[in-house]
């Protein structure tokens, strides 16, 4: 015999719209509500005992105790009868009632005899589900025992009301009370808990920021009212656009954050250009509105998330300046000058590698190493100890390296390498990098960064990358101290391991603010103290042996 479909209550679009404003459907066990089901059963003497709310097509489970299934179809259950009325639904025997005796939950193995039920009432009248007690023989419950089960369903609701009274404070607490977005304390530890995830998995992450184009212009000529609808409706924009596992936060006045996990670069780059264009089309009160947006992502540069977000507020400044409207990648920042200019060399002379065949070899190179060598000049505009130090070193390593073998090809890059090693310390803060006495922690974890800028900045131009090992690593030690990779013994290139050693060999000879160059003796005592765990211990002895055979060639040529 066909179960015969349970009519609805009159309400039941309004009961609806109740029961999901608490949020309960589908979450995870509460101690709370196991321990008013235990307590059910145990009064009214019976095997079985459940929390269940109905939806539009099923009732769901939230505790129960004696039960397996964790939902049924809202028709085949006794609580859709309950919902109906206004107190307990009392069945003594369900196989003597008309609208449950052909009920599956009857003529299956579950037995069911005896089910007593207490509609889950709101303070507004919905009921939203019910707490029953079920026995596999007839029963009835006495008056104390219907009195303790309607007490304990009014317990649920207030569990109910206290769930959603907390969810309120959670809410108020993490989010923007004008735009509805993640506040920016909350997204601060959101972020760090995704950096910190990206770091294990070695997976991307990149944010994105935004800034409304002359906001203030916005709210002096149309008012505040306006200048919050205009927030209120980008914040919309970002919501609907952001996927999962992404978090948007309204930064701080008219500006935006968004993380974008497992994205890189060029993709974080193509969102926020969408965002953009979604912006500059939508139809705002008074007059239209645009944004500018910096995109940064995590790479060798970014040992914490505070650096990504220094990174991709920088780009952002810079999109601003370029003219609003605009997207700006931290990339672009630190690669903007050496990138003109060897886009200016490009435009007449096309990569060496392609051209070393060709009549004018000499010249090619030639044109090249000017334009390399311009770059690092651009350094000793802010340091004037770069200069002397970068053309020393550079011969020294050239020197070594043909020592140990190099070819002439691989010579080039090393002179490249050489002459660009500081280059990254162009995005260091002149009061770190011209600091007069030694850096303090903080300050020597800002410098450490700049092998990161190097190798941001110059790892697009595809003929420079055989010269990227020694401006990236060249901080790398033997023994895996180093930085920023931390690599250890061969791991590191050998062209870096080679400028190393002669870096340090110059830096030591040379005064500095606060202290004076050590001796010759000096320097090499420490290089050959050091050998095995800062440098490369057979890099050490060619190096030691071609400074003895330099100055053996000095005493020969004084005698002479």
């Amino acid at each position: 015999m066909p179960v015969v479909p349970v009519p609805k209550p009159e309400n039941e679009n309004e009961r609806l719209d109740a029961l999901r404003r608490y949020q309960i459907l589908d979450t995870l066990p509460e101690l709370a509500f196991d321990d008013v089901v235990r307590l059910a059963a145990y009064i009214c003497e019976v095997p079985m005992s459940l929390i269940g709310f109905i939806d539009e097509t099923r009732q769901w489970l939230k505790s129960k105790i004696g039960i397996e299934v964790a939902e049924a179809p809202r028709d085949l259950t006794f609580c859709a009868h309950t919902i109906l009325q206004g107190g307990i639904l009392e069945v003594p025997d369900a196989t003597k009632d008309p609208r449950f005796k052909s009920n599956p939950a009857v003529t299956s193995a579950l037995h069911t005899r005896f089910y007593a039920g207490v509609p889950l009432t709101t303070s507004e009248g919905y009921n939203l589900g019910t707490l029953c007690v079920i026995d596999r023989k007839p029963g009835e419950l006495t008056d104390a025992q219907r009195t303790a089960l309607e007490a304990l369903a009014r317990q649920v609701i207030a569990q109910l009301e206290l769930r959603r009274y907390v969810a309120d404070l959670e809410k108020l607490a993490t989010t923007d009370g004008l735009t509805e977005l993640t506040n920016i304390r909350t997204f601060r530890k959101l972020l760090s808990q995704k950096f910190s995830d990206c770091q294990v998995t070695k997976s991307p992450l990149s944010l994105v920021m935004l800034d409304v184009d002359r906001f203030k212009s916005y709210n002096d000529a149309y008012g505040h009212p306006a200048g919050d609808e205009v927030l209120r409706i980008i914040a919309r924009i970002i919501r609907d656009t952001l996927g999962e596992n992404q978090v948007g936060s309204r930064y701080g006045g008219e500006e935006f954050i968004i993380a974008l996990p497992n994205y890189e670069r060029e993709a974080a780059l193509c969102w926020a250009e969408k965002l953009r264009r979604k912006i500059e089309g939508t139809r705002f009160p008074f007059s239209p509105v645009t944004v500018s947006l910096g995109v940064a992502e995590k790479s060798p540069l970014t040992a914490h998330d505070t650096d990504l977000l220094e990174q991709v507020d920088k780009a952002l400044y810079t999109s601003k300046h370029r003219g609003r409207n605009c997207v700006t990648g931290f990339h672009e920042i630190l690669s903007s000058v050496p990138s003109e200019v060897m886009r200016s060399a490009l435009q007449i002379l096309p990569p060496p590698e392609k051209t070393m065949l060709t009549q004018n070899q000499d010249q090619l190179t030639d044109v090249f190493n000017s334009t390399i060598e311009g770059w690092a000049r651009l350094l000793s505009l802010r340091d004037d100890e770069t200069a002397g130090h970068s053309d020393r070193v550079m011969e020294m390593s050239l020197r070594l390296a043909e020592r140990m073998g190099l070819r002439e090809r691989e010579l080039m890059f090393v002179r490249w390498g050489a002459l660009l090693h500081d280059i990254g310390k162009m995005g260091v803060p002149d009061e770190i990098l011209l600091k007069p006495g030694p850096l303090n922690a903080e300050e020597w974890q800002v410098m450490r960064r700049h092998p990161g800028y190097a190798h941001s900045s110059l790892s697009h131009i595809e003929f420079l990358h055989p010269a990227l090992d020694i401006p990236y690593c060249h901080h790398e030690k033997w023994d895996g101290t180093g930085y920023p990779q931390g690599l250890r013994g061969k791991d590191i290139p050998l062209m870096a391991r080679i400028f190393a050693v002669v870096d340090v060999w110059d830096a030591l000879r040379s005064d500095r603010p606060y202290r004076a160059g050590w001796s010759e003796p000096q320097v090499q005592e420490y290089i050959r103290d050091q050998s095995g765990t800062h440098f490369d211990p057979e890099i050490v002895t060619e190096f030691l042996l071609l400074l003895a055979g330099e100055r053996s060639r000095e005493v020969l040529a004084r005698a002479a």
